[in-house]
């Protein structure tokens, strides 16, 4: 059991990864949404029930999910990107 809890701790499964999976889903939609110049929305803000450890993982995802929303508005705007 230790070593299933261990292996959760590194990489979540779950209810816990598809909490994490719904709240980088929901911060990108309400992200795109939102007025210029307002503060963006964290993917743990849709998260009401976590973890600290889960939070670190979460805070990457949002990252690797921003470099992406990036990459799709300049592709879509016609411009190009690192």
């Amino acid at each position: 059991m230790a070593e299933y809890q261990a292996l959760d701790a590194i990489e979540p499964w779950g209810e816990t990864r598809a909490d994490l999976r719904m709240g980088i889903l929901a911060s990108l939609m309400v992200n795109m949404r939102r007025r210029k110049g307002a503060a963006a929305l964290k993917a743990t803000d849709f998260m009401p029930y976590l973890d600290v450890d889960v939070r670190d993982a979460a805070s990457r995802a949002q990252a690797k999910t921003r470099a992406l929303s990036r990459k799709v508005k300049a592709m879509l705007s016609g411009r190009t990107f690192k």
